[in-house]
């Protein structure tokens, strides 16, 4: 792979942030966080991450308005993206190892919870949304993991031996 591309995903709290954050310290390549970029344009909009969610699904040209501008800078290469939803439609024309993180649903909110404020339930709503908008704006299924070259479980792994796995299936693909 010329200009390395590496995409991490999955639900809140099963650590895709900080995988990804560590896979491009130790690559040496440019970390964008793509629920950093979905924050500031909520906040830029005046509404919540849970308002902004509703607002997304009458307004699709926003999510993607994001989702294409992550496409533009997996196109330049040498990056590593988070996001949820880029494995699935990054076109195949720009080579890119695909990960998935997976985690116990408890575990996942637990992590979440000692983060944000919000219930349980808010957390399920928001995934509800946003794998609905996923559905209708580009009929991707999140629990259709094929498109990955790797899927791992971050319930009981520390986030360095997660980091280990992806850069070791990551150098396996480049």
């Amino acid at each position: 792979m010329a200009d390395p591309v590496l995409i991490v995903g999955g639900l809140s709290g099963t650590g895709s942030t900080t995988a990804s954050r560590l896979a491009a310290k130790r690559l040496g390549l440019e970390h964008v966080y793509g629920g950093g970029i979905f924050r500031e344009h909520a906040k830029a909009a005046g509404e919540t991450i849970e308002r902004y969610n509703e607002t997304l699904k009458d307004h699709p040209e926003l999510e993607r308005k994001i989702d294409d501008g992550l496409i533009e800078r997996a196109r330049q290469g040498r990056v590593v993206i988070e996001s949820r939803v880029l494995a699935w439609i990054l076109p195949d024309a720009i080579p890119a190892c695909r990960v998935w993180l997976t985690c116990d649903e408890a575990e996942r909110l637990r992590r979440v919870r000692e983060r944000e404020p919000g219930t349980d339930e808010d957390i399920r709503k928001r995934e509800r949304l946003e794998r609905e908008r996923y559905e209708t704006l580009y009929s991707v299924s999140l629990s259709d993991l094929g498109v990955h070259d790797l899927v791992v479980d971050t319930t009981s792994v520390p986030a360095e031996e997660v980091s280990d796995r992806i850069l070791a299936a990551f150098r396996k693909r480049s």
